[in-house]
């Protein structure tokens, strides 16, 4: 069963991750799932439902934008639960993405085609 939801847009990718934790067991397969779905378009990775990050989750976040920078794409971080958003701010993730705390901001991608 895959973890991460695709919805494909003109102008963006979005990715949500349907698992309440990336973490040691779950990291590698959202990883794995994410990392070939990376095509220049700007990838928004949902994380709404994503309730806890440990360290080779936050590994796995970093290693996703570093990807897309790779490939000339960008990363929005949208919806983090406050637990995330605080592992997110801590970790100064907002230096290599765009971190917004409501996925609004893909109307303005849309409208931005």
């Amino acid at each position: 069963m895959a973890i991460v939801q695709v919805t494909d847009h003109e102008a963006y990718r979005r990715l949500t991750v349907q698992s309440a934790h990336i973490d040691s067991e779950t990291a590698g397969t959202v990883e794995a799932e994410v990392l070939p779905l990376i095509d220049g378009r700007r990838i928004v990775l949902d994380l709404s439902q994503v309730r806890y990050v440990d360290s080779t989750g936050l590994g796995c976040i970093l290693r996703v934008v570093r990807s897309s920078a790779a490939k000339g794409s960008k990363v929005v971080l949208c919806s983090p639960t406050p637990a995330v958003r605080m592992l997110l701010d801590f970790s100064q993730l907002k230096q290599f993405a765009e971190i917004s705390d409501s996925c609004d901001i893909l109307e303005t991608l849309s409208e931005n085609t």
